[in-house]
């Protein structure tokens, strides 16, 4: 029952037992002059009592309706004066915490708006969690690095991406750089935490250094490789020279002994010519073009791979077999460098597989991507890790060098690379 329901029936129960006992009373004992004036001082009470009405209840009516106003955040809903004194002070003072809520709530609202566009638009790629540590938020650049797969409600661990099961087994407050087993991207980590609502929240931000660190990778070596290749050029030159002389002289004059010497003369400069290849080669890494593009058939350029390193693999006894899609996929790239790539990563896996195995080349519309398997002998975790690592080779004569042609070309061209080993299987996966 309300306040102000309360109040009138103790008003009108009051002015009956009143009205009763001085009917009772005094009704028949006095004049009826009397009578009028009680009954003209029964009226002026009830006059009275609902002046107290309105002293009391209406303040308290209009107090319950700014509740409620607050309540539904409308803070636009003011009172006038009254001109009662009492009234009026609180009016004014209901009025101006009013005018005080809606000033903050507008600044709130702003920097609200302000949060969400720099999320919004932010270049790194930032999480959100909420108390129980599931993904409360994540911002355009998640979905884009990460895929557009359901990430609200999710712990860490149960999105698919290596990077995420880093994040998983991160400590809250840390900052690191990342570089998942099989990626050849790297990702600098800023993991913290802020309040909200009195308790923790923990939020991530990561930025992908890929380029970053590629960039610096490039030039430290560049500067390198110019070095070696001048010192060795040189000197090759002039040694060649002298041992083409002398080769020369002893084949015009011959000596006892003179065969064996011109032989070791011609061993001699075939490895100062192995060598200069040897250079050569790390040279074209840093020549390597800018990919002239144009739109080709992911079929055609898979199929033409495939039908140039499938003789060298049927004498290892190996199979290359091809799974494509249903629909072809227009791709825009340097034809010759994206065969290069192929090639180079068929090589790769025919040498893994040694002998009597398979090799697979799947193309996929959805996710758009190229996966070369083979079921060769596999990646360790020590080795994955440094894969794309410049000239980083796990075979005993290897130079590195292919696998390096083809992190260039593939991050020239724009394509996200991994290479990773599942259960019995390696794969090879270009993103498109």
């Amino acid at each position: 029952m309300s306040l102000k329901i309360k109040y009138s029936l103790f008003i009108l129960i009051i002015h009956l037992i009143i009205g009763y006992l001085l009917y009772l009373q005094v009704w028949n004992k006095v004049p009826k002059v009397w009578i009028f004036a009680i009954e003209f001082g029964m009226l002026f009470s009830l006059w009275l009592s609902y002046l107290l009405y309105q002293q009391f209840i209406r303040p308290v009516e209009l107090m319950l309706s700014g509740a409620d106003a607050l309540k539904d955040k409308d803070f636009q809903v003011k009172f006038l004066e009254t001109g009662s004194t009492e009234m009026d002070k609180l009016i004014g003072v209901y009025n101006q915490m009013i005018d005080n809520l809606r000033m903050r709530h507008t600044e709130s609202q702003e920097r609200h708006f302000f949060m969400e566009q720099v999320l919004e638009t932010s270049i790194s790629a930032i999480i959100l969690l909420d108390f129980d540590d599931k993904i409360d938020y994540v911002n355009p650049k998640v979905k884009k690095w990460f895929g557009s797969q359901a990430f609200k409600g999710k712990t860490l661990s149960e999105i698919q991406h290596p990077l995420f099961e880093y994040l998983s087994k991160m400590p809250t407050v840390v900052s690191q750089t990342v570089q998942p087993a099989g990626l050849s991207r790297r990702f600098r980590v800023e993991s913290s935490e802020f309040i909200d609502q009195g308790f923790n929240r923990r939020f991530i931000v990561i930025e992908d250094i890929s380029e970053e660190i590629l960039e610096a990778e490039k030039r430290a070596y560049e500067k390198v490789i110019r070095m070696m290749a001048h010192e060795v050029n040189n000197s090759i030159g002039a040694i060649n020279s002298i041992i083409q002389s002398t080769i020369d002289f002893e084949e015009e004059e011959p000596r006892e002994f003179g065969e064996d010497i011109v032989y070791s003369l011609k061993v001699a400069k075939e490895r100062n010519d192995n060598l200069n290849l040897f250079m050569r080669n790390f040279a074209n890494i840093i020549r390597l073009p800018e990919p002239s593009k144009e739109y080709v058939s992911l079929r055609e350029i898979v199929s033409k791979a495939a039908q140039l390193m499938r003789p060298g693999a049927q004498k290892q006894g190996i199979d290359i077999n091809l799974n494509f899609a249903k629909e072809d996929l227009s791709l825009y790239l340097d034809t010759s460098q994206f065969e290069q790539v192929l090639v180079n990563v068929i090589k790769n896996a025919k040498e893994a597989i040694g002998e009597n195995g398979e090799i697979q080349v799947i193309t996929s519309n959805n996710p758009k991507c190229l996966i070369i398997r083979d079921n060769g002998r596999g990646i360790t975790a020590e080795q994955s890790e440094k894969l794309f690592s410049p000239f980083y080779s796990n075979k005993a004569d290897g130079q590195g060098i292919g696998l390096t042609l083809t992190r260039e070309i593939l991050s020239n061209h724009g394509f996200e690379f991994s290479l990773q080993t599942h259960g019995d299987h390696t794969d090879f996966t270009i993103k498109f």
